[in-house]
């Protein structure tokens, strides 16, 4: 039996893709990276986008306050529009595989915001509070698009 298994073993590292991810990053705007993985075996594509405090993936567009930062009660505005509960889109961006929760038992939230693209897509610049007691951070959004289209071309779903 160990000699069957020892063969497979042996015999798999020939096949010419193996179960490999392939990454490769790309800079499509300044200050955002596309990170692009295709597994060899299934021919799946994924992409991330990677901004100043911000991670696009699978249609979220994620918020990094810090870890220390409690985002329960977030607010955003979109450029200069209306305040907007974060909580209100929290099952679409939950639908589309955003992580809501950490091990850390004191600040569940792990300091992220996560929001549905179409929510943030028309904007220029997403306000974000953490609570009442803190100051709103500010994140521009430039490049974004010409991130989203750049996964788009490599093969990525885009809403």
């Amino acid at each position: 039996m160990i000699e069957a298994l020892a063969l497979a073993g042996a015999l798999s590292s020939l096949w010419p893709f193996g179960d490999e991810i392939a990454e490769k990053r790309y800079r499509p705007a300044r200050g955002w990276t596309l990170v692009v993985e295709k597994d060899r075996f299934s021919g799946d594509v994924q992409c991330r986008g990677l901004g100043r405090g911000m991670t696009y993936k699978d249609g979220v567009l994620t918020f990094h306050m810090g870890r220390s930062v409690n985002t329960a009660q977030a607010e955003f505005r979109l450029d200069q529009g209306p305040a907007k509960a974060a909580g209100d889109f929290a099952v679409e961006a939950a639908g589309r595989g955003a992580a809501f929760r950490t091990d850390n038992l004191l600040n569940p939230s792990g300091g992220l915001v996560h929001l549905p693209i179409e929510t943030v897509r028309p904007a220029t610049t997403v306000s974000i509070r953490a609570d009442r007691d803190r100051r709103a951070r500010t994140y521009r959004l430039r490049g974004l698009e010409r991130t989203l289209e750049a996964a788009k071309a490599q093969g990525c779903a885009v809403p």
